[in-house]
C-alpha cells in the first residue's frame, strides 16, 4: 500500500500535477477506490484538493474497478492460479470493495473468500493511512485536517455487525443502501463543478 500511495505522488510530480493529487489518487487505488477518495478529500481539505480533482479521481477509479472485475478473472484463470493465488490477486489489486469481491466469486467461492479477506485488510488499513497523511501534512497550518467521521461510523458499525447484533435482513437492505447512497454521493460531487471549456 506505501508503494502504491507513493508511486501516485511520483506519477504526479512525473505529470507535473499537485502532490495531493497523487496522494489522493494513489491512495485511493491502495486502499479501497471511491470511498477512501472521499474519506482522504477530507482530510487533505479543499484547499489541497478541488472538487474537479475529487471528481477526477472518483470517475477514473470506477471505470478502472469495473474494468478490472471484468478482465483480472480472465488473465486468472489464463494464468490457471489457485484459488488462493486468484483470490489473492484480485483482493490486492482491485480497488472497490464490490468490484473485488465481484470478480473473486466470479473466479470461485474460494477466490472469493480469499478475496474478500484480502480486501477487507485493506480496507482495515484506512484510518492508519489517514493518520499518517495527517502527521505527515502537521505542519501546514494554513487549513486544519479534517477528520472523516464517516471512517469511524464504518468501523463502529462493522464491530456492531461482527457481534451479530444486526438482522440479516437489515443487513442486506442496509448494504443495497450503502451502495446507492455511494451513487448518489458520487454523482452530487461533481454537479456544482465549473468544469473549463
Amino acid at each position: 500500500m506505501a508503494l502504491t500511495i507513493g508511486s501516485g505522488v511520483l506519477a504526479a510530480r512525473w505529470l507535473k500535477l499537485d502532490r495531493n493529487f497523487g496522494l489522493l489518487a494513489g491512495g485511493s487505488v491502495a486502499i479501497c477506490g471511491a470511498s477512501a477518495a472521499m474519506a482522504l478529500a477530507t482530510t487533505l481539505g479543499s484547499r489541497r484538493v478541488n472538487d474537479a480533482s475529487l471528481s477526477l479521481v472518483l470517475v477514473g477509479i470506477s471505470a478502472m474497478s469495473a474494468a478490472a472485475m471484468m478482465l483480472y478473472p480472465i488473465a486468472a484463470h489464463m494464468l490457471g492460479l489457485s484459488d488462493m493465488q486468484a483470490g489473492f490477486l484480485l483482493g490486492a489489486s482491485i480497488h472497490d470493495v464490490a468490484q473485488a469481491l465481484g470478480a473473486g466469486y466470479a473466479y470461485s467461492v474460494g477466490a472469493g473468500q480469499v478475496a474478500a479477506i484480502v480486501k477487507l485488510s485493506r480496507v482495515a488499513l484506512l484510518p492508519a493511512i489517514l493518520a499518517i497523511i495527517t502527521l505527515f501534512l502537521r505542519d501546514d497550518r494554513r487549513e486544519s485536517i479534517g477528520v472523516p467521521w464517516f471512517v469511524l461510523g464504518f468501523f463502529c458499525l462493522a464491530g456492531v455487525n461482527s457481534l451479530g447484533l444486526i438482522p440479516p435482513v437489515a443487513a442486506g437492505l442496509s448494504a443495497k443502501a450503502a451502495s446507492a447512497f455511494l451513487a448518489a454521493a458520487v454523482t452530487a460531487t461533481a454537479i456544482p463543478l465549473h468544469w473549463p471549456a
